[in-house]
């Protein structure tokens, strides 16, 4: 029996009030008489992947939730207690004493046996043998000196840790190896598989890493932070392959917004005039312009910036106000900027304010946890007749703002990404349409005088990135940051509006066989989806590596 078979039988046999890690692995090691230290990881990885899977699995109660949870949390401390140090390497002891015994009757020699490093035994023979016997012994005899040499370079290790504590607290990651040659499978959420980059393989294979050996909010809740200031990515990953992925996701992207558009801006805005002046400039924004695009990007203009250069031209400039609070803030420059854009450039119907998530609701239904749903202060639509949630907004006021409300926005609306992403493909597999696998969710945080624009998708986990980060202009003397808040506003709306685009055009065109329906249905059943929030929105703090 595998060691996943005894762990699985385990969980369905034993009342959960009676779940117990200790039990378990005993178990595993009753059912699996040959496991040694080398196994200890794959026991810690099955153990892991059950608890996760009834930690989510619908049917389940809430109770069962709560101490697959709790067990998944003594996980680590667990595998590096003494007592299961002590029991492992009792075994590694009998294995190695098995494998001496064997070797000794095998060669029909005398021995004598070494303790290296205190761990592992080896054999030397006391007598010379010829053919066969004498060839193998002599390989031991190799082997029995890759052995020595690699323990000098653990002991001279272990004089260097303490040397220099720096050393001994690298991550994990650095001190474990997977082999580059391992086959690492892509899926979407139905669990079919799609074809990824070797670069994108290799950060599935560093994300597996981190995951066993870190511990936050987003990591709990499967989802992979792919931003350029993530601990996963300065810590765990490879900068040519995290670069070389940045280019396959983004040159398309950057692609949207014309060269010409972007060459406009930068004229427009170079200009030093007076204010009467660039009032003449605002309402010349109105000539006639044969591209469509300049046309779109210049009725934008007109539109947003009045709001911004009135507050300029004022005598006490709201934006210097430094008792500007965030509804204000948000109502004045922030939800107008983002509404007219998305209708300017994707056609996306956008409602500021505090509103309920509706995918949010669902989750908490589908998984019975408590508590009201969580809000956003603006939400965007799909445009079909029954409109999902594509894109959430968090805001803060523009000045003096709590350091952690910059990590809970972030985590909060990451947690709003995937609820949408899991409501909508349940709703659509439940209306019998196929999955839309190229779907993916938006996110925009106004935090302080920046606004930062994410998008999340799914291969594996679910993968934020983050598209761009821009500043908001307070007076005329920053003015040449308009050419790149618009850019950066201009490329999300299309964005959204790309995403609404082709997964209009995919649920009109695609249904499921009545097989693949049922099978789909069956596979959604195992959704992973958000774990309930410990508290409120203070418990979403998460520290920053920068």
């Amino acid at each position: 029996m595998s060691i996943s078979e005894v762990i699985a039988n385990y969980f369905h046999e034993v009342s959960y009030g009676k779940w117990d890690l200790f039990s378990c692995f005993d178990s595993v090691l009753e059912a699996c008489k040959n496991i040694t230290s080398e196994d200890c990881e794959k026991i810690k990885t099955e153990l892991s992947f059950h608890l996760r899977s009834i930690s989510t699995h619908n049917s389940m109660s809430k109770k069962v939730h709560n101490k697959a949870n709790r067990l998944l949390d003594e996980l680590d401390q667990f595998f590096q207690s003494k007592r299961v140090t002590m029991i492992i390497d009792e075994r590694d002891t009998k294995v190695n004493e098995k494998m001496l015994n064997t070797k000794a009757k095998l060669y029909n020699s005398e021995v004598n046996v070494y303790v290296a490093c205190d761990k592992l035994a080896s054999l030397h023979s006391m007598s010379s043998s010829t053919g066969k016997s004498s060839s193998v012994l002599q390989k031991i005899q190799d082997e029995d000196d890759e052995l020595d040499e690699e323990c000098d370079k653990a002991s001279t290790s272990k004089i260097d840790k303490n040397v220099s504590e720096k050393d001994s607290q690298e991550p994990a990651k650095k001190k474990l190896h997977i082999s580059d040659d391992q086959e690492l499978i892509a899926k979407n959420l139905l669990g079919e598989s799609q074809e990824i980059s070797p670069e994108m393989q290799s950060l599935l294979r560093d994300f597996q890493e981190y995951s066993k050996y870190s511990r936050n909010l987003l990591i709990i809740n499967e989802i992979m932070d792919l931003r350029p200031s993530s601990e996963f990515v300065l810590m765990y990953t490879k900068e040519e392959h995290y670069s070389e992925l940045l280019k396959d996701v983004f040159d398309p992207i950057d692609k949207l917004f014309p060269e010409k558009a972007f060459n406009f801006l930068m004229a427009f805005f170079s200009k030093n005039l007076t204010n009467e002046q660039w009032r003449n400039e605002i309402e010349n924004l109105l000539d006639h312009e044969p591209d469509p695009f300049l046309k779109n990007l210049k009725r934008f203009m007109f539109e947003i910036l009045p709001i911004f250069f009135d507050s300029y031209m004022h005598p006490d400039n709201p934006l210097k106000n430094r008792d500007l609070g965030e509804d204000e803030y948000m109502t004045i420059y922030i939800h107008p900027m983002l509404k007219k854009a998305l209708a300017r450039f994707s056609n996306i119907n956008y409602r500021p304010g505090n509103r309920a998530i509706e995918a949010s609701s669902y989750r908490k239904l589908i998984t019975s946890q408590s508590g009201n749903a969580d809000r956003a202060d603006g939400i965007a639509y799909t445009t079909n007749a029954k409109p999902y949630e594509i894109c959430v907004v968090e805001g803060s006021k523009p000045y003096d703002t709590e350091t952690r409300k910059e990590s809970e926005d972030f985590v909060q609306n990451t947690r709003a990404g995937k609820d949408m992403i899991n409501f909508l493909v349940t709703q659509e597999v439940k209306q019998k349409r196929a999955l839309p696998t190229l779907f993916k969710a938006f996110m925009v945080q106004s935090f302080e005088l920046s606004l930062r624009f994410y998008f999340m998708d799914y291969l594996n986990y679910y993968r934020i990135f983050e598209i761009e980060i821009c500043e908001i202009p307070i007076d005329f003397t920053g003015i040449n940051l308009f050419p790149f808040l618009f850019r950066t506003v201009v490329i999300w709306a299309m964005l959204v509006g790309n995403t609404d685009k082709e997964f209009q055009e995919f649920r009109n065109s695609k249904r499921s066989s009545r097989i693949s329906n049922a099978h789909n249905l069956r596979v959604l059943t195992q959704l992973a989806h958000n774990k309930e929030r410990p508290g409120d929105k203070k418990s979403l703090k998460m520290k920053n590596v920068l």
